[in-house]
């Protein structure tokens, strides 16, 4: 596989070996992180939290053995060669837009789940530039499909998405992008999938409906899948394999798809 690995990346001048991540030890996030540790063993992953806490993911990908990373953000940040960043990371809770009449909790949301791109780019952008990097939101498909008490939830994906539109026609327009298509630019790219399978995020979201809709599991699995392709939802190793087959092996193309929505999955 090493081998596999240097024919996408020997461009770039560098080996592939590091990848910053949010939700790393959970969902989709642990199997990306899993799925990358299958690819080398030089490869390391990293993992920042709404804690601020900078970890390396163990191949164990167990929490309890993580390491723990302490370091100052702005002084001690040029230390990590960051090549592609994956943020899976996302709180949010279900709620009538009734029940959040002064936009409290959705400013908290705004601050937990899309502030962090702003983060994670002003620290780790030189890094990208420097490796020809990749940035990855892992969006959803409530970024334009309304969903019933979950209006924090969707505007908060809206935006979220909008970031990495905006961020990459930026990049193209300060790094020149066009100019050379291999040039020295990041890559912003957000994929938004639909309802992912034992995941739990959906598990916990299937809950939340059931206690404050009183409907049955039936119902409410029945109302989830409707926004599925032909009802069906994805699976978390092959959506995983995707993402991580997308920065590595069709790392070249990835570059081509700055300021692109991939949407996965989903009913328009």
């Amino acid at each position: 596989m090493k081998m596999v690995l240097s024919l996408e990346v020997m461009w770039k001048g560098t080996n592939m070996k590091n990848v910053l991540m949010t939700g790393a030890y959970s969902g989709l996030g642990k199997s990306i992180a899993e799925y990358y540790y299958k690819l080398s063993n030089d490869i390391k992953v990293y993992n920042f939290d709404e804690k601020y806490e900078f970890t390396e993911v163990p191949r164990s990908l167990d929490y309890r053995d993580r390491k723990v990373i302490n370091f100052n953000i702005d002084d001690d940040v040029q230390g990590f060669n960051i090549e592609t960043i994956i943020d899976c990371g996302f709180r949010d809770k279900q709620q009538y837009v009734n029940e959040d009449p002064f936009g409290s909790d959705m400013v908290q949301s705004m601050k937990d789940n899309v502030a962090k791109l702003y983060f994670l780019d002003k620290h780790f952008h030189d890094s990208l530039i420097k490796n020809q990097g990749i940035f990855i939101g892992i969006g959803s498909n409530a970024s334009y499909m309304p969903m019933t008490a979950s209006s924090n939830y969707c505007m908060n994906k809206a935006a979220y998405e909008m970031w990495f539109k905006v961020r990459a026609r930026e990049e193209d327009r300060l790094q020149g992008k066009f100019q050379s298509i291999y040039g020295d630019y990041v890559s912003y790219i957000c994929i938004n999938p639909i309802l992912i399978d034992d995941t739990p995020m959906p598990t916990n979201l299937m809950y939340e409906t059931m206690v404050k809709r009183g409907w049955s599991y039936d119902e409410t699995y029945k109302d989830y899948h409707k926004h599925c392709h032909n009802g069906i939802s994805l699976k978390v190793e092959p959506t995983a394999q995707f993402i991580v087959d997308l920065c590595t092996h069709n790392y070249s193309f990835a570059r081509t798809l700055s300021g692109s929505v991939l949407n996965i999955g989903g009913n328009l």
